[in-house]
């Protein structure tokens, strides 16, 4: 049975996945899976695969912002939930990978292989190693907060040292 203007959701995001997926998580899978899924390709006659889509896109049909967007893209792709590719189909997995291109083509994985691999990575205890990310307003802000606590424990210590010699 088919019915018009709408998508096919795999049973396995709604029966496996849901609870361990986050708000934002699952509104970008589901935007993914509308944008491939959805569509019928011109040239195949089936239904898309992978499709290119802008972040602009993912923030306006979301609503979620575009660092959020980013985290959690990134949080997905190293997860196994979608792919992530260029023009030219090669996959790229870390935001390194990433900058700089200006194109990006999203698709969804099959979320039952999902399921067993991740499960399988669970027993035998695999992460994935993610590559830190330098934040300079972060790291700044840090360092000036570390500044003042380390200047006024000083002062307090000189005042201590003062009534004790006193």
């Amino acid at each position: 049975m088919s019915i018009k203007y709408t998508t096919q959701v795999p049973n396995a995001l709604m029966d496996i996945h849901l609870p361990e997926l986050s708000l934002a998580e699952i509104k970008l899978l589901l935007i993914i899976i509308r944008q491939t899924n959805g569509w019928i390709d011109k040239y195949t006659g089936k239904r898309k695969k992978r499709d290119w889509i802008t972040h602009r896109q993912f923030t306006s049909k979301t609503g979620l912002t575009r660092q959020t967007v980013s985290v959690t893209l990134d949080k997905l792709c190293q997860r196994g939930f979608i792919e992530i590719t260029d023009f030219n189909n090669n996959k790229l997995n870390y935001p390194q990978e990433r900058q700089g291109k200006t194109k990006l083509f999203y698709a969804s994985s099959d979320l039952e292989l999902v399921r067993l691999v991740n499960r399988t990575c669970k027993n035998r205890e695999h992460q994935h190693v993610r590559l830190p990310v330098h934040n300079k307003t972060n790291s700044t802000k840090e360092k000036k907060t570390k500044e003042k606590r380390s200047n006024g424990l000083q002062s307090i210590r000189s005042v201590i040292r003062k009534l004790y010699d006193w």
